[in-house]
Parts: structure tokens; C-alpha cells; sequence
């Protein structure tokens, strides 16, 4: 009846239909729609907002057909967008990301900054944390949490400033994000509240302007997001000297109408870039796309202290010149890019040559990613003369190659006669003493070499103020030498003295103590600056004990014991069902003797069927309960 009712209601043409469901209903409704031809716009509450909803179709034929198909037009409110929210934020879903393998999710967005308000408060609340005052110290803690009242009170989160209002709510606006080709991505246009007003200078002029809006007395940005991509077509001419190399890239911006999104500043350019016409554009009344080609000389932020074994990026930066992150926001366009996985980037890259002229170099990593740059000064802008103390902050787009110098390929061509001249240095020690001269030559020869190639090579580097890997190979060199001619001098000595069995130990000494000193030295110097040895022999080491362990596994014993017990667990969550599978696993492996059973419901009757469960005595041993009063009769 409902999906009837919206069908009848397509024919007049509303502007959009507002789902407020939850994830089942959602599902059916929509699955209902679209197969019978309402292809609007359409408006989901958090629930399905998010990235994974896209599941709930991916085995309908419809779907698997043209991707999309379900999706398309779909517009969801949720407290997160990644690709638009702030810095924060994004450090925590690298960490994440890191740590679990898996992109966070709301609840581990919430709970986060549940736990973040708390600790800040137990930290305010400057509690004893005895049991004899555990009622003071609550009334702290809830006072200090009570305090935390305002923007400037606030506390910052993943989501952004957190704070309570009068009746305790947390004030938290909701990002919009919409589905295209299966992916939950940010909307093109998002309102987020104006916090300080007395940080707009001319607040009229915003709003003539369309950059902020009233919405129900409430002032709200206008945030504009633009999706942008950039395509490496070629790296050139990699300059040490100078930390400066060369891209040629296709750069594309795609946009709402009216956002001024291609007034970019490139941050690490040697010399100002002017976009000038795009080669290709397409221009709509609801959307703006534009595509460059960039061929420019970039600076990069380089470190040498691993030199020749040194990794470094080469970036390109890129931001707003004028408009601050509250009105724009550069956004990775993970549509337009196809292939976000760095491997498949950089394996199409090597298909198409754009590294050949590299070749001393080794690609290892590509990353797109956004963040926002921070600017002390005004420039004398009268537009943000009045915004005080606070830092200009700026939506930052950032395209970062990794790369690592072929260590092996700069030792043959660049140390391979340094290595020969010190190891041809060796036969000193069986020229007779008696003929000083050749070998003092042949030392001082190998001791003036060694100079000339490290003087050489640090040429090849800008002017540093600190020691590089390599510096410490020629010192080491600089200090074999000289002890070398130090046994001769010393020999010398001792054959004038006619001690003939001290030039025999000496140069015994230095025969036995040479060659190893050049090994060792060779094998430390590699040690302790190639960054890809030790991470290799870690691996080495545990391949080696995984082997061991299976060719002698640890026998561990059954459980004798016959008493198990089982738990009931419900929930509302029926969507949750494979997550929570999958924590039950890992907790019935490390408890054999315990049995938790998921056992999910309805959402819409879940209340109702837990109270007559317990009422009959048959309600699950483990609940989840709704917050605040939702959950108050139970």
C-alpha cells in the first residue's frame, strides 16, 4: 500500500521522497520503487546511511546488471563522511584502517567520541578515585561533563566540537551523503552551523553571496564539495640537489555550479601554475566538470638522513585561494579515479610507462587524500581581518608518490670503484716494509679517492645541516685507512728497530683484521640504514617459526568437561548479524565453554516482544536496550 501511494504521489512530480525506515523496510520499499519506475530523488535517515547498505541489493539482478540501479539518487544523513570531514578524523580512520584492516563504521565513529567526552571529563573533574568518595567524584564528573556548554567548551571529536545544549543535547549537525555506482559519498553541497559569527567580517555580503544561509534562524555554510582526481601521466627528471622533480598529470574538478572551485593555488610548485582553459569541460545547470593537463616542476619535502637508501614523496598540493574550508572542500573522487587501491594505481601506471624516466627509482606507493592547511596570516585580506586569533584553515588536496632509490643499482654505478680502490688497498699489508714508499702511497691514494668520491656524491644533495647514511660509509673508510697507514708507520718503526716479529704481527694483524673490518663494516652500514633489511629478516624469521610450528604442532588438550553453558543475546540490529557472527567466534575460541547466540529481531517490534518475553519468562539472557526513555519501561 505504501509503495502504491508513492507511485500515485510520483505522477504529480514531488521534488523528493523522505524513507524514514529502517534498514529492512528501507530495503523493500526501495527494491519496490525502482522496479516500478520511480526513479526519484530519495531521502534515508542514518540508518541508511551507510557504505554498507549497498550490500542489501548486490545479489538482485537488477543490480548486478547495472550497478546503481537500486541506489542511484539515494540521499542518506549520517554523522560521518570521511572524504568531508576534518583532519582529525582522518588521522583516525588511518589508524583504524591500520589496526582492523577495515574501514570504521558509526559505531566505532560514536563510541569513540563517547569515550573521548568521558575521559575529558574524569581529566576535569580532578576526581580522588577512592571508594569513599564515589558519589563526590560522580557529581564531578557529570558537572564537568555539564560545563561542556558551548564551541569554546567544547571537545574535539572525529565528528568535530562536541558540547550539550540547555536540555542536554549533544548540538551535532548531519552530513548528507548520496549513492553513485554502489558508493556512499558526499553530497555536493553540505550546510554545517556558523559557530562564531562574529568570525564572518561582512555577514550580509555571505549570505547575498549564497556562502552562508538562514535555515529555520539557524546560520549555516553553504559548503561546496568539489570531487577531484588526479591522473599521473609521467615523473621526470628527479633533481636531489634541489629536492625538485617534474609531473605531467591530468587534474579534474566536479562540482556544483557556482562553487569557484578552479581558483587553486598548487602549494609546492616551483613557479605559479595557471590552470588556464580546460581541454575538456562539461557544463549543466546541476553540475560542472572540467579536465586540465599540469606539466610543472614541483619541490618536495625531502629527507636524507637514509641516504642512498632514502624513500621519498613526491606531492602535489593543492588548495582554495581565497575560500576557507567552511566554503569548500576538495574531495578525493574515488568514482572518478576507478582504481583506489594503491597496487592497481600503480600497477596501470607501470603499464603505461609513466616511471621510465625514473629508472633509478622504485615506485612503492601512491596515496589521494585530503586535510586541511592551517594559516596563521591574514596577507592583509580584508575578509578575514576580524577573525582574531584564530588560524585560517583551508581544504588541502594532496596526491602523494612514494619512492625508493635503488640502492643496489647506486652502489654499482657510484661506489663500485670506491669499493675496488679500498679493497685493492689490501695488498699493502704484502709489500715488504722495507719498500715504504709504495705503501704509504698506495694508503694515501685510497684515503685522497675516498675524499674525492664523498665530496662528489654530496654534491648530488642540497645544502643539509645533518649526517646522511652514506656519510658515515666514507668516515668508516677514512677511519680503516688511517689505521691502515698507522701499521705502517708503525712497522716502519719497528723494522728500523730491527724488530722483525713485530712487522711480522703487524702485518699479520692487518691481513686478518682488513678484510673483516670491510665485511662487518659493510654489513652493520646496512643494516642500520636500509629499512627494508630488518622488516626482511622479520619476515624470514617468522616464516621460519610458522614452519616450526607446523611440523611440531602443541597438542592441546580437549575439553573433558561436559558442562557448556548457552546465552541468548537480542537485539534490534538485524543487519549486524555477520559482525556480531563474527566477535561471537573469537569469544568462543578463547571460552569453549560458553555459547552465545545471536538472536536479532524486528526494530519495530522489539520493544513490544522483549516486554512479553519477560513477562512469560522466555526473554533472552543478554539484551541490548535502547537509550534513555525508549527503554525505560523495560
Amino acid at each position: 500500500q505504501i509503495t502504491a501511494d508513492i507511485v500515485r504521489a510520483d505522477k504529480g512530480t514531488p521534488g523528493i521522497i523522505l524513507l524514514a525506515t529502517h534498514v529492512p523496510e528501507g530495503r523493500e520499499l526501495i527494491v519496490q520503487l525502482r522496479r516500478q519506475g520511480v526513479m526519484l530523488p530519495l531521502l534515508g535517515p542514518t540508518s541508511l546511511g551507510n557504505p554498507r547498505f549497498s550490500e542489501q541489493f548486490a545479489d538482485l539482478p537488477e543490480e548486478v546488471t547495472q550497478p546503481g540501479f537500486f541506489l542511484d539518487n539515494l540521499y542518506a544523513v549520517t554523522p560521518i563522511l570521511f572524504d568531508v570531514a576534518g583532519e582529525e578524523a582522518q588521522q583516525f580512520y588511518d589508524r583504524y584502517a591500520a589496526q582492523y584492516d577495515s574501514a570504521p563504521g558509526l559505531k566505532a565513529v560514536g563510541y569513540y567520541d563517547a569515550a573521548k567526552v568521558g575521559l575529558t571529563a574524569v581529566q576535569q573533574a580532578n576526581i580522588s578515585g577512592q571508594p569513599q568518595t564515589i558519589t563526590t567524584d560522580r557529581q564531578k564528573i557529570r558537572d564537568a561533563l555539564a560545563a561542556m556548554n558551548s564551541a569554546e567548551n567544547s571537545v574535539t571529536g572525529i565528528t568535530g566540537p562536541l558540547f550539550f545544549n540547555r536540555q542536554g543535547d549533544l548540538v551535532k549537525p548531519m552530513f548528507v551523503g548520496t549513492f553513485a555506482q554502489q558508493k556512499f559519498i558526499a553530497a555536493l553541497t553540505q550546510l554545517q552551523p556558523v559557530i562564531d559569527l562574529s568570525r564572518i567580517p561582512d555577514l550580509e555580503a555571505e549570505i547575498d553571496a549564497g556562502r552562508i544561509l538562514i535555515v529555520d534562524g539557524q546560520y549555516m555554510y553553504r559548503t561546496n564539495v568539489v570531487q577531484t582526481g588526479i591522473d599521473i601521466i609521467r615523473v621526470n627528471d628527479i633533481d636531489t640537489s634541489q629536492s625538485r622533480y617534474q609531473l605531467d598529470f591530468y587534474l579534474w574538478l566536479r562540482h556544483r555550479p557556482g562553487a569557484d572551485a578552479a581558483n587553486i593555488e598548487f602549494l609546492n610548485s616551483v613557479t605559479p601554475i595557471e590552470l588556464g582553459d580546460p581541454i575538456a569541460e562539461e557544463l549543466t545547470d546541476t553540475l560542472h566538470y572540467r579536465l586540465w593537463r599540469v606539466k610543472a616542476e614541483f619541490e618536495g619535502d625531502f629527507d636524507y638522513h637514509q641516504f642512498p637508501f632514502d624513500r621519498q614523496p613526491l606531492s602535489v598540493q593543492l588548495r582554495h585561494k581565497i575560500l576557507l574550508r567552511e566554503n569548500l572542500i576538495y574531495v578525493v573522487d574515488e568514482l572518478g579515479l576507478r582504481e583506489t587501491s594503491p597496487t592497481a594505481v600503480l600497477e596501470r601506471l607501470q603499464r603505461s610507462d609513466a616511471f621510465d624516466a625514473i629508472n633509478n627509482w622504485q615506485v612503492n606507493n601512491i596515496q589521494h587524500y585530503t586535510d586541511s592547511l592551517y594559516s596563521e596570516s591574514t596577507l592583509g585580506d580584508p575578509h578575514f581581518l576580524r577573525i582574531g586569533e584564530t588560524p585560517l584553515t583551508y581544504s588541502r588536496f594532496n596526491t602523494v608518490l612514494f619512492i625508493e632509490r635503488n640502492a643496489i643499482s647506486f652502489v654499482i654505478k657510484n661506489l663500485l670503484p670506491l669499493i675496488i680502490i679500498v679493497s685493492l688497498a689490501y695488498v699493502v699489508f704484502y709489500i715488504p716494509i722495507q719498500t715504504l714508499a709504495p705503501r704509504i702511497i698506495i694508503s694515501v691514494n685510497a684515503l685522497l679517492t675516498t675524499a674525492f668520491f664523498h665530496l662528489r656524491l654530496a654534491g648530488d644533495l642540497p645544502g643539509i645541516g645533518y649526517l646522511v647514511a652514506l656519510d658515515y660509509l666514507f668516515y668508516g673508510t677514512y677511519l680503516l685507512i688511517s689505521w691502515q697507514l698507522s701499521l705502517t708507520v708503525w712497522a716502519n718503526q719497528a723494522n728500523q728497530q730491527g724488530n722483525a716479529a713485530l712487522v711480522d704481527r703487524l702485518n699479520g694483524v692487518g691481513k686478518a683484521v682488513y678484510p673483516v673490518a670491510i665485511v662487518l663494516g659493510a654489513m652493520a652500514w646496512i643494516w642500520l640504514f636500509d629499512p627494508a633489511l630488518p622488516a626482511a629478516w622479520q619476515n624470514l624469521w617468522s616464516r621460519m617459526e610458522e614452519t616450526a610450528v607446523a611440523a611440531n604442532p602443541v597438542v592441546i588438550p580437549e575439553n573433558t568437561t561436559e558442562e557448556t553453558t548457552t546465552l541468548t543475546l537480542a537485539s534490534w540490529r538485524v543487519e549486524d548479524s555477520a559482525q556480531m557472527n563474527h566477535i561471537l567466534d573469537a569469544f568462543h575460541q578463547q571460552h569453549p565453554d560458553i555459547t552465545i547466540q545471536f538472536v536479532p529481531m524486528v526494530a519495530t517490534r522489539y520493544n513490544d516482544t522483549i516486554q512479553a518475553q519477560l513477562e512469560n519468562g522466555t526473554a533472552a539472557d543478554l539484551l541490548y536496550l535502547r537509550s534513555f526513555t525508549l527503554s525505560q519501561q523495560l
